[in-house]
């Protein structure tokens, strides 16, 4: 994942007080997709976004 543009989207959004649905790979592979490293507040970063309305889905899983 890009963590910079991922945050631009997600602070961009909650600025003007909108959510969204985010498509989560939980344990990703897909070397096209993984960008940056791994980080280990993922899981409490995508926690904190659900408790505050943005929705969170499954996609795939490897």
């Amino acid at each position: 994942m890009k963590w910079a543009t991922f945050m631009r989207f997600v602070e961009g959004l909650s600025r003007r007080g909108f959510t969204a649905t985010l498509g989560v790979i939980p344990e990703c592979m897909d070397a096209q997709l993984c960008h940056d490293a791994p980080r280990k507040e993922f899981w409490d970063t995508i926690r904190q976004l659900s408790t505050e309305g943005w929705i969170v889905a499954q996609h795939g899983y490897r």
